[in-house]
């Protein structure tokens, strides 16, 4: 099931249904959307031995489908840990985003996470940024401090962990705000399963939804978004 947004497509729902025959009937609860916002109306659909899936689309109305105004492209640089106390911490990033604003260098670039309490190592490979927004900052001097970005790479046991190695999908949501980053600047990372959607690495302040880009303070190191060469 998904959720059409102004032309915008959210990953929404996954419901596992009992292995017979049968029709049924799904519906958006109108009380769980933001004031103001209606949706399109009930949608029925079968399952059988040869129909056995099934993608429901829904359209939401009203101002929650105002775009939000273009702040142009951007990129981004960093590197340093999640989530550490004491010792080592539970994550290490670092990588490049869109390098030098270009979409199609190194893939749209490469951006590493390891999670040294499961010994997991994440690559991604193949970045496609999605927005850049929010406000102007002076690290470095921009129009923007947020982007988006989503992918595609592998996701590999490392230091004892015999997992092999596996093709995954991501998507991420990085906040400049501060020079150094420690503490203020924020990263959201969801690594999951393509055909699942299973969550599989994730750096979130809502572990208990992989889906909301909830974004935790960085420990060290630095965030950093650039718009030099994007013009």
């Amino acid at each position: 099931m998904a959720d059409e947004v102004a032309g915008s497509r959210f990953d929404g729902q996954l419901i596992n249904l009992p292995e017979t025959n049968g029709n049924y009937t799904v519906c958006v609860d109108p009380t769980s959307l933001p004031a103001g916002t209606t949706v399109s109306a009930c949608t029925g659909f079968s399952i059988d031995d040869i129909n056995q899936f099934a993608n429901i689309d829904f359209t939401l109305y009203g101002d929650i489908c105002t775009p939000p105004p273009s702040t142009g492209p951007c990129w981004l640089t960093g590197g340093g840990t999640v989530f550490k106390v004491k010792g080592q911490p539970q994550f290490s990033y670092g990588g490049v985003v869109n390098p030098g604003c270009s979409p199609i260098a190194a893939g749209g670039g490469n951006w590493n996470v390891v999670n040294h309490a499961n010994n997991l190592h994440f690559q991604g490979q193949q970045i496609t940024v999605d927005a850049c927004g929010g406000s102007s900052t002076k690290s470095p001097a921009v129009n923007v401090n947020t982007i988006d970005f989503h992918g595609t790479g592998i996701l590999s046991g490392i230091g004892g962990n015999a997992l092999a190695t596996k093709p995954v999908c991501f998507i991420a949501h990085a906040e400049d705000h501060a020079e150094s980053g420690s503490g203020k600047d924020l990263l959201y990372l969801n690594v999951y399963d393509c055909d699942t959607g299973a969550s599989l690495m994730l750096i979130s302040t809502d572990p208990a939804n992989p889906l909301n880009s909830a974004p935790v303070a960085i420990s060290t190191g630095n965030l950093q978004i650039h718009t030099s060469s994007c013009q």
